[in-house]
C-alpha cells in the first residue's frame, strides 16, 4: 500500500531550506533575438531559407512560445531573415495574440482546412524554397505538409543541434542555478532521511523541496540496493533500513533549463566493502571523464575514458556493468544532443553542457551511480555545482 507523509510533516522536515542563490532573470526577448540571429548564420550555411518548429524545446528557444502540441497543425517557421510566423486554428487566436513573440505574424486556419494548404501558401509568399524540419516535428505534420508544399523539406536535426548544443553566458548562468538548487535540495533532504521511510516517501520530499526552491517540473527516481541495478527503474514502497545503498536521480526546470544530479549514499551506518569499492571506482571514472572533457576532442572519447576505468576495476568489458552511455547533453530538454556515447565523433566545444553519469549495476546485487552536469570551458571543464564528497553522504 502506498502511503505519504502526511502535508505537514514534509512542511516540518523541510523547515529552514531557502535557496542559497538569487535567482537569475528569464530568457527575454533580447536573447530570443540573438538566437534567431544565429540561426539565420546556420540556415545560410546549409542553404536553407527557413526553420518549421512545433510546441516543444527549440519554440521556446527562439521565440518563448509556450503552447501545447495537439493533433491539429500548430507550428511556426523562423526564417533566415529572422522573422516569426505562428500557424495556427483560428478559435486560439483571442489566447495566442496575448503570448505571441514580439512582431510575430499569426496565420490561421478554420476546422475544415486542416492549415497545411495555409501553411504551404505562407512558405512560398516568403520565398522559403527549402525548409529545415526540427527534429521535435511529427512525421503526421510534415506527411501532410509534403502534400502542399512545392518546396524541398530536410531534417534540420544538425542545424537544431549546433544552435542549442553550445549555450551563451546567460544559458550557463541558469543552469548553473539550476543545479546549485538541485543538489541544494538533495543535500537538505539526505540528511532527513532515516531507517522508516519509505523511497516513495523519500521522493516526495525531493519534490516538495525542488518546488519550494523554485523549480519546476519536478522528477525523482529514488531506489535502495538491488532495485538500483535497473539504472531507470521506478520508485517504489520499499522500506529504506539502516545500512542500505540508496541510488536518488533528481531534478527540476527553472526558467525552462534542466538541472539533473544523482547521488548514491549509504543510510545511517557504515557502508559495505564491496559498495565502497565500485562507489570510488565510479567516482575514478568520473575523473577520467573530466580528463577527456576538452575542446576539440570528441564526445565518444568521454564516455571510452570513464568505460576504461570500470572495465580496469575487474567489473567486465563494455556494457557489462556499466550498461549506458557515459552522458547526454542538457540544456531546454533534459536529454539533447550531442550525447557522451563511444560511437560519437562530434567534437566538444566550449559551452557545451553534459551529464556526467558512470555507473555499475549488478543484477540481484546493487546499483550505483554518480551524477554531475559539466560544461566544456576553453581549458578545463567546469562541474556545476559541488561533486559528491564519499560514499556516506551526498556532498
Amino acid at each position: 500500500m502506498t502511503t505519504l507523509l502526511d502535508p505537514d510533516r514534509v512542511d516540518a522536515l523541510l523547515d529552514g531550506l531557502a535557496a542559497p542563490v538569487d535567482l537569475p532573470a528569464p530568457p527575454g526577448p533580447d536573447d530570443h533575438a540573438r538566437r534567431r540571429a544565429r540561426l539565420a548564420e546556420l540556415l545560410e550555411e546549409s542553404g536553407a531559407d527557413a526553420l518549421f518548429v512545433e510546441p516543444g524545446a527549440t519554440a521556446r528557444y527562439l521565440a518563448g512560445l509556450e503552447w501545447r502540441p495537439s493533433e491539429r497543425l500548430f507550428g511556426a517557421l523562423v526564417t533566415k531573415t529572422g522573422e516569426v510566423a505562428v500557424v495556427a486554428p483560428a478559435f486560439e487566436r483571442d489566447v495566442l495574440e496575448r503570448v505571441l513573440p514580439s512582431g510575430a505574424a499569426l496565420v490561421t486556419w478554420e476546422e475544415h482546412e486542416y492549415g497545411y494548404a495555409q501553411l504551404a501558401r505562407e512558405l512560398d509568399a516568403r520565398g522559403v524554397r527549402t525548409l529545415l524540419v526540427d527534429p521535435g516535428v511529427r512525421a503526421l505534420l510534415t506527411d501532410q505538409l509534403s502534400i502542399e508544399y512545392s518546396g524541398k523539406l530536410r531534417p534540420g536535426a544538425e542545424v537544431v543541434r549546433r544552435l542549442r548544443a553550445v549555450k551563451d553566458t546567460h544559458e550557463l548562468e541558469l543552469m548553473r542555478t539550476a543545479q546549485v538548487l538541485c543538489k541544494t535540495t538533495i543535500g537538505f533532504v539526505a540528511q532527513r532521511v532515516e531507517p522508516g521511510l519509505t523511497c516513495r516517501q523519500v521522493a516526495q520530499l525531493m519534490h516538495a523541496a525542488h518546488r519550494r526552491l523554485g523549480l519546476e517540473n519536478t522528477w525523482d527516481l529514488t531506489l535502495v540496493n538491488a532495485d538500483a541495478a535497473d539504472p531507470h527503474g521506478s520508485t517504489n514502497d520499499r522500506v529504506i533500513a539502516a545500512g542500505d545503498l540508496l541510488l536518488c536521480d533528481t531534478g527540476g526546470t527553472l526558467f525552462g533549463y534542466h538541472s539533473d544530479c544523482t547521488r548514491t549514499w549509504t543510510v545511517a551506518g557504515a557502508p559495505k566493502d564491496e559498495h565502497r569499492r565500485a562507489w570510488d571506482t565510479v567516482y575514478a571514472a568520473q575523473d577520467a571523464a573530466l580528463g577527456a572533457l576538452r575542446a576539440g576532442e570528441p564526445c565518444g572519447g568521454v564516455d571510452r575514458a570513464a568505460r576504461a576505468v570500470i572495465e580496469g576495476a575487474g567489473y567486465g568489458d563494455g556494457y557489462t556493468a556499466f550498461s549506458h552511455r557515459l552522458g547526454h547533453g542538457i540544456g531546454t530538454e533534459i536529454h539533447e544532443p550531442p550525447y557522451c556515447d563511444g560511437g560519437s565523433a562530434v567534437p566538444l566545444e566550449p559551452g557545451m553542457c553534459f551529464s556526467n553519469e558512470p555507473g555499475i549495476y549488478l543484477r540481484g546485487d546493487f546499483g550505483l551511480r554518480i551524477e554531475d552536469i559539466v560544461c566544456v570551458g576553453a581549458d578545463e571543464p567546469e562541474v556545476l555545482g559541488p561533486r559528491q564528497a564519499s560514499i556516506e553522504v551526498p556532498f
